[in-house]
């Protein structure tokens, strides 16, 4: 067995790498906002028939269209599984779900259903090593309120429904959001 010492480096080491990961793909979604600003003022020697273009980096393209751009290709590839990775070790050492999706949160994580659905995952395996007193279904519902919209928790719980290992908590929860 590892000594403590060495679990807490390997931890250190892969929460760095994945801060790494994460940085690099990390508010993808703000291309769109930046490509949708208004064109800047012209210089003073181009006249107000000049056309302007956009340009945006690391895009061939100067007609604004941000959807083809290949920036974050492998996020997904490297992300989820560094993402199961780190929910074990956590899962090791007993770090409860909010601190979990407060990590995330931390190191810029967008919070995407796909992610949100292993944190899920999580919570029955927390539940089952530490016990439902210490993360019912309140506090699940409180913790995903506080990290999440409450459309994007309603999508998720809906989305739920399609796992049957996540099926039943899925009703659950939407039970307890309903009332």
């Amino acid at each position: 067995m590892a000594s403590p010492r060495r679990i807490m480096i390997f931890t250190a080491e892969l929460t760095m790498l994945f801060l790494v990961v994460c940085s690099v793909t990390a508010h993808l979604e703000q291309t769109k906002a930046v490509a949708g600003m208004p064109r800047l003022a012209l210089g003073l020697h181009a006249s107000k028939t000049t056309a302007t273009t956009t340009r945006l980096l690391r895009s061939g393209d100067t007609d604004g269209d941000v959807n083809n751009e290949d920036r974050g290709k492998f996020g997904d590839q490297l992300i989820l599984p560094f993402m199961k990775l780190d929910l074990k070790l956590s899962l090791n050492l007993n770090h409860s779900p909010y601190q979990i999706l407060n990590q995330y949160r931390t190191f810029g994580v967008l919070l995407e259903e796909k992610y949100l659905l292993l944190w899920m995952r999580y919570v029955q395996k927390y539940r089952a090593q530490v016990g439902e007193a210490h993360a019912n279904d309140a506090y699940v519902i409180q913790t995903l309120q506080s990290f999440i919209s409450k459309e994007k928790l309603s999508h998720l719980l809906t989305a739920m429904n399609e796992y049957p290992k996540l099926r039943s908590l899925g009703e659950n929860l939407q039970k307890l959001v309903g009332n």
